[in-house]
């Protein structure tokens, strides 16, 4: 059945129209229940009477996948036989109740509307449209008049009532509405019902005494029955949404493993599984392959026929990530928390592709199909009302191939159409090599459209894996297109593991493409790990490719870090190579953290070497958190080292938010150090914003201090934005604070865009206060665009006011891109308004691009009008580079139109750098056309060294073409200094001569000596010394300058003062 004809096809006993809130949500669930469980007694059966009254409509389970809300229910009320109206004194106040009621009366169905009181007395429960009805009534002269009945409808009472318990009053409602869906009399249903429960008990009765004989006997298979089993598994697969295990795995292998998946079962139904590491905590799910990435424990919950309802999904620590709700079919997975849709990050691993599983998408939904044996061997994505969403990809669904045991051994995408999609990387599929006897990934190999090996986002095509004995892995090795062994893009072609007795990983390595020992990007060759008793890894060393300590990027050696009793971490704190505490280059050498008893952070604090307070780099020392009940953030407080209340660098102290009921952010206000409101740096102090039921984004407003409509940084107060029906923002208008349409500072008040089937951007087109046409800043009133099949632009075309085609702001008229297999722009050419080809602004008209295989640009040639070779603007027509294993540009040189090496405008025709082993560029030669060293034209410099202390530059020094050093020709110096605080800040910069003497720099000084604030990185001081140590002047008059800042960093005073420390005139005239 296609979802499409679902309800057409389905004709539903009654529908359940009620509020979507808890209380009346509870009832309806019950409802459904009952209603659907409950089988009619025999005797009526016999007199035609159905054994079941049928399927039950709730909009929340029954409506299919559709973006128009209203003809569905229209829909669904005309294919039920019985409205039940679930009413309390709130009901009055639901629109939507009432226009349900509305609907069913104007189908003729009035007289089967059916009340289900849950609070309050029918005359302050019950809807109008239940309480009277409206009626035509022809005259005998035929005159029709419309006059109002007050009528009684059917009400099941479920109120409280004393002496009645609540089994009795719920068993009364339900048996009132079953004989008025079946259509008996109630007092008949009544006793009947009566009588078979009777019967059960003499039944029961008669088997009870049998029951006692078989206790002994029966007592231990029900023990066994419903005691918790537990069972380990290498692996887990769901079939028709249940979880199974696969590869079975002894507790003692448990126990040795890295991780291992252990199922809780019990009455034959898995209530729980737990991927756990080898002491048996939760480990999150690292597998970037997995929908499961980031996810620890699965909790099933089941209905009456023992289908999976709902799983609730948690990480390691407890927290619920999301709910996964099945519908009755099992081919729909809603993603919520707390009822709130929960939109879902790609399940594209970000080693395939430019992405990442942390950006979320609009996609809320999955709707699923299956094989024959229940795995699932398609994923569609949409929202919430069945729309087709993409991912941050354009990826609309997944595919997959199965094997035997339920494993994906190739996973393949496809577009909003169902057809196969190719990724813009040239990417089509990616094939899983699965040992069959053990279900270990054996290679993982990335393919294109022809099925041939392709390049992924980190710059290999395929990699295998190697296990141990007990199934952890011990090697990653990455291969190229060409099967060889290649560089990962972190700088290695291998990665190994070692484990404890616990299977926690105490050792990893990297080795480059000849097998020894290289350092990958984080400036490591090794790491080591320590865990505490329940796994947690407490510890990570830095080791270079001596085996000597070494430094990470971030400026420590090693870290250590300590959790609370739920697994999360609670501090952190950083150490050098002599293993003292050091600071992480954001500026502290510890942070902690506290979290509530749902597993939220509420509290972040930075300390020193010291153990003291200390500033983040962002200008705050410690910041407090706060949720709301459904886990929505709600506000958050900066600190500084005093505890006081400290400005974030973003100008305020604190923030408020608040949500609506579907956990958007409709308001956010930011507070000063006082209390009173702050200017966020954008220059706004509190907006709103409302959203559809959609959760598109209608309006936003900013506010100014006083909490009265102000200008934003973009020039505008409010804007409005509409959206189609697949939620692409269509139009988005702006107003001024007196709701006037207003100009964004782009030039335009209104924007409008049309998208194609894809939901690619074609086109845009941008309209002044009046409603016509304007001009964006860049020239052009609007654009079109076109797109190759993987979803790359390939064609911008600008038009002007008269909406004919006319060159933009940088000289052309028309874009034309090109792009090769791996998606890669090879091509770029730049035409007019008559389609020929123009000067771009560098003075070429056609550039092309070559690659290597990591995607780096290894050639750039440049081309005129006639589409002849020319010279850019720099002097050359083609620059050819070189790179090293981390991307770095090791040599670039420059050629004619003839193809021979030519001289940039600079006067080098190559230049030559080199690395040290962190990256850091260490040397920078420049060379003539004949390869001999010449002195670059503006500097006068051939060579530049450059040494470095702890990844600080602290010394650059200039040569001539024969080595020697040289004046640098702009600023008259041969070498420079740098000195840095404990907190990387540059303190001191002095300038040398060539025979290493202190030297006057061409502004009037040989040294400079900086004082940098507490809070922020600024510099507050700053001072210019002789080449004796004394103060000296600057160029500009002054030998010492203090500067203020605002809260965003802005400098807002700056104070002069001479050689003596008085004050003194700036060179133009002030203090």
């Amino acid at each position: 059945m296609t979802e499409k004809n679902l309800i057409s096809e389905t004709e539903y006993a009654a529908f359940i129209s009620y509020r979507h809130v808890d209380k009346d949500r509870e009832w309806a669930e019950w409802l459904i229940h009952a209603l659907e469980t409950y089988r009619v007694p025999k005797h009526l059966q016999k007199l035609g009477y159905p054994q079941r009254i049928g399927k039950v409509f709730r909009d929340e389970d029954e409506l299919p996948l559709s973006s128009d809300l209203t003809d569905q229910i229209k829909q669904a009320l005309t294919l039920s036989r019985n409205l039940i109206v679930i009413c309390s004194p709130e009901t009055l106040q639901s629109k939507w109740i009432a226009r349900e009621i509305e609907m069913f009366q104007e189908q003729g169905k009035a007289n089967r509307i059916h009340a289900f009181l849950i609070e309050g007395e029918p005359q302050t429960a019950f809807p109008d449209g239940l309480r009277f009805h409206r009626k035509n009534v022809t005259a005998a002269d035929g005159t029709v008049t419309t006059i109002v009945e007050e009528r009684e409808p059917l009400a099941a009472n479920v109120v409280p009532i004393s002496g009645v318990s609540k089994k009795q009053r719920d068993k009364a409602a339900l048996l009132k509405l079953v004989a008025a869906i079946i259509g008996c009399s109630y007092d008949d249903l009544v006793q009947r019902d009566k009588a078979r429960e009777q019967k059960k008990q003499n039944i029961l009765r008669t088997i009870f005494a049998s029951i006692l004989l078989l206790v002994s006997l029966g007592g231990f298979y029900w023990w066994d029955y419903t005691r918790l089993k537990i069972d380990y598994y290498e692996y887990m697969v769901t079939r028709w949404a249940a979880p199974e295990g696969r590869f079975p795995v002894s507790a003692d292998q448990a126990s040795r493993r890295h991780q291992t998946y252990r199922f809780e079962s019990r009455r034959n139904r898995v209530e729980r599984v737990v991927l756990q590491n080898g002491l048996g905590y939760p480990r999150n799910n690292n597998n970037e392959f997995s929908p499961w990435h980031g996810v620890a424990q699965w909790h099933y919950s089941y209905d009456a026929s023992g289908k999976v309802r709902q799983v609730e999904v948690l990480d390691n620590a407890g927290r619920r990530l999301r709910d996964e709700e099945y519908s009755d079919d099992l081919r729909s997975i809603s993603f919520k928390n707390d009822n709130r849709d929960v939109a879902q990050a790609s399940l594209i691993s970000s080693i395939i592709t430019e992405t990442s599983q942390n950006k979320k998408s609009e996609i809320t939904r999955h709707v699923v199909e299956y094989q024959q044996d229940g795995f699932i061997i398609k994923r569609r994505y949409t929202n919430n009302y069945g729309t087709p969403k993409g991912d941050v990809m354009g990826v609309y669904g997944l595919a997959y191939e199965r094997d035997q045991n339920g494993l994906t051994i190739r996973e393949t995408y496809f577009d909003h159409t169902g057809k196969p999609l190719v990724l813009k990387n040239g990417v089509a599929m990616v094939n899983y090599e699965v040992d069959t006897g053990t279900g270990r990934i054996k290679s993982v190999a990335f393919r294109n459209e022809h099925n041939n090996l392709a390049l992924g986002n980190h710059g290999f095509a395929k990699f295998t894996v190697t296990y141990d004995e007990y199934g952890n892995i011990t090697d990653f090795a990455y291969f190229g297109t060409d099967g060889k062994p290649v560089l990962h893009k972190d700088g290695h072609a291998k990665y190994t593991q070692v484990y404890n007795d616990r299977g926690n990983i105490t050792e990893a390595a990297y080795f480059g493409v000849d097998g020894k020992p290289v350092l990958n990007k984080n400036g490591a060759a090794k790491f080591a790990q320590v865990y505490d008793v329940r796994g947690n890894m407490i510890e990570r060393a830095y080791f270079g490719v001596d085996g000597k300590p070494v430094l990470h990027k971030d400026g420590h050696a090693k870290y250590t870090q300590v959790y609370n009793d739920r697994g999360n971490m609670i501090e952190r704190a950083y150490f050098g190579v002599d293993g003292k505490p050091v600071l992480h280059k954001d500026g502290h050498a510890k942070y902690t953290q506290v979290y509530n008893d749902r597993s939220n952070m509420i509290e972040r604090a930075y300390f020193a070497v010291d153990g003291k307070p200390v500033l983040h780099k962002d200008g705050y020392a410690k910041v407090t958190l706060a949720y709301d009940g459904r886990g929505n953030l709600i506000e958050v407080v900066y600190f500084d080292i005093d505890d006081n209340a400290a400005l974030y660098i973003e100008g305020y102290t604190k923030s408020i938010r608040k949500y609506d009921e579907r956990g958007n952010l409709i308001e956010e206000a930011f507070f000063d150090t006082d209390g009173n409101p702050a200017l966020h740096r954008d220059g706004y102090a509190k907006f709103t914003r409302k959203f559809d039921n959609r959760g598109n984004i209608i309006e936003i407003v900013y506010f100014d201090l006083d909490d009265k409509p102000a200008l934003y940084g973009e020039n505008y107060t409010k804007s409005i934005r509409k959206y189609d029906e697949r939620g692409n923002l269509i139009e988005e208008a702006f107003f001024d604070t007196d709701g006037n349409p207003a100009l964004h500072r782009d030039g335009y008040a209104k924007f409008t865009r049309k998208y194609d089937e894809r939901g690619k951007l074609i086109e845009g087109a941008f309209f002044d206060t009046d409603g016509n046409p304007a001009l964006h800043r860049d020239g052009y009133a609007k654009f079109t665009r076109k797109f190759d099949n993987r979803g790359n632009i390939i064609e911008i075309v600008y038009f002007d006011l008269d909406n004919k085609p006319a060159l933009n702001r940088y000289g052309y008229a028309k874009l034309i891109r090109k792009f090769d297999d791996r998606g890669n722009l090879i091509e770029i050419a730049y035409l007019d308004a008559n389609e020929t080809l123009t000067l771009f602004k560098d003075d070429y008209a056609k550039r092309t691009q070559e690659f290597d295989e990591r995607g780096n640009i290894t050639s750039e040639s440049y081309f005129g009008v006639d589409g002849k070779s020319v010279l850019q603007k720099y002097g050359y027509a083609t620059v050819e580079r070189s790179f090293d294993k981390f991307s770095n540009v090791v040599r670039e040189a420059y050629f004619g139109i003839d193809g021979k090496p030519v001289l940039h405008e600079f006067g080098y025709a190559e230049i030559t750098r080199t690395y040290d082993d962190r990256s850091n560029e260490r040397k920078v030669a420049y060379f003539g056309i004949e390869k001999e060293p010449v002195s670059d034209s503006v500097y006068g410099i051939s060579k530049i060294i450059k040494d470095y202390d702890n990844d600080n530059l602290i010394q650059e020094r200039y040569f001539d073409i024969g080595g020697k050093p040289v004046l640098h020709k702009l600023y008259g110096y041969a070498s420079i200094l740098y000195a840095y605080d404990d907190r990387r800040n540059r303190v001191e910069e002095a300038y040398f001569d060539v025979d290493g003497y202190p030297i006057i720099h061409r502004s009037g000084y040989a040294k400079i000596i900086r004082v940098f604030d507490t809070y922020r990185k600024n510099v507050v001081e700053q001072r210019y010394i002789g080449v004796e140590g004394e103060p000296i002047l600057h160029r500009d008059g002054y030998a010492k300058i203090t500067k203020a800042h605002d809260q965003f960093g802005h400098v807002i005073e700056e104070s002069y003062f001479g050689v003596d420390g008085k004050p003194i005139l700036h060179r133009d005239g002030y203090a």
